[in-house]
């Protein structure tokens, strides 16, 4: 009798509290702009966008990259990008494929400053892990992709750093945010070509401090992985350092 009551209170403070947002910061769907007020959902996703995000299946990816292979997946599992060029991260898992509704949160959470979004994105990428056959006890360190600092002037904030704590207090994890730096500020790379990319972001970053990461297990964390031409120079940086295996995490693939 006392659990149900205490239940029913906790209910009705949650309700309550969700009433008095939505009249002081009315939710809608960040995606499509339907109304939320009223519902349960603390994410700014509706359900039915959140269902057209496709999410990457383990046994569809390549092994190394992570990259979707769909109906073309090979005995070695691998893309043909990864079967020519050597990433020096250990894996790459994505938990979705970026396009449509997901490219579009992503957007607006990395470039509109929609930091509400974090807690649906970084949601999106724990659930994949927790699928990923025991990998997070193999993991020591959490790190997200460092901004140069004149861009993070630009964008107000580390869009990887906010999904790296998220995933930290959630995983029990700890996150180094401030060892390893970004020394070298590049223009949009998005026309280069994956050989092009890995050539500019040659000594891109720097490790200040190598205590932090001798002979640690490092999840790498970012919102995308498009070549990995940044998480392999990333991962390569840290590994020179003395860091172990060095994993990928990203929401959209």
């Amino acid at each position: 009798m006392t659990e149900n009551l205490f239940e029913k209170l906790t209910y009705l403070i949650k309700t309550s509290s969700a009433y008095l947002l939505d009249l002081v910061y009315p939710r809608f769907c960040l995606a499509c702009q339907v109304n939320l007020q009223g519902t349960d959902n603390a994410y700014y996703v509706c359900l039915n966008c959140a269902n057209k995000i496709e999410k990457i299946s383990q046994t569809d990816a390549c092994l190394k990259c992570g990259e979707s292979l769909g109906p073309y997946v090979g005995t070695r599992r691998r893309c043909r990008n990864c079967e020519t060029i050597h990433l020096k991260f250990d894996r790459a898992i994505g938990a979705a494929r970026y396009d449509g509704v997901l490219r579009e949160l992503i957007h607006r959470y990395k470039y509109n400053g929609e930091k509400l979004l974090v807690d649906f994105l970084a949601e999106l990428l724990k659930n994949k892990l927790a699928d990923e056959n025991g990998l997070l006890k193999e993991i020591n360190l959490i790190i997200p992709v460092p901004l140069h600092p004149a861009r993070l002037r630009e964008r107000g904030f580390n869009q990887s750093e906010l999904l790296a704590r998220y995933l930290s207090r959630s995983l029990n994890i700890p996150v180094s945010q401030n060892h390893l730096v970004r020394v070298k500020k590049l223009p949009p790379q998005a026309t280069l070509s994956r050989p092009e990319r890995l050539r500019n972001l040659r000594d891109a970053f720097n490790v200040k401090n190598i205590n932090p990461f001798k002979n640690k297990n490092i999840l790498l964390i970012d919102d995308v992985l498009t070549t990995g031409a940044t998480a392999s120079s990333i991962a390569d940086t840290l590994k020179k350092a003395g860091a172990g295996k060095v994993y990928v995490a990203v929401v959209g693939r």
